[in-house]
């Protein structure tokens, strides 16, 4: 199997949100992806930015030839 973008494309990553109450916009964060992040006024315009930016940072990665991380199992985030 190729792994390309649109591979990676289809594996559901999981986005840390959070919202910035001085700039009030929120930042999205995949931990598998260094340095990527996606920020958006409203949490549509957060995920179609972390899409486009998802998009990017594949293309990109791929290009410099570097390993990319499959999704992380998820159970349950916890707010402390």
């Amino acid at each position: 199997m190729v792994k390309n973008v649109d591979y990676y494309m289809a594996l559901n990553y999981k986005m840390v949100i959070s919202y910035c109450q001085s700039g009030k916009y929120y930042i999205g964060e995949i931990k598998e992806f260094p340095g990527f992040t996606a920020t958006g006024e409203s949490l549509t315009e957060l995920i179609t930015d972390a899409r486009a930016t998802k998009r990017e940072w594949l293309e990109t990665a791929i290009m410099l030839e570097r390993e990319i991380a499959e999704p992380i199992a998820f159970v349950q985030a916890i707010a402390i």
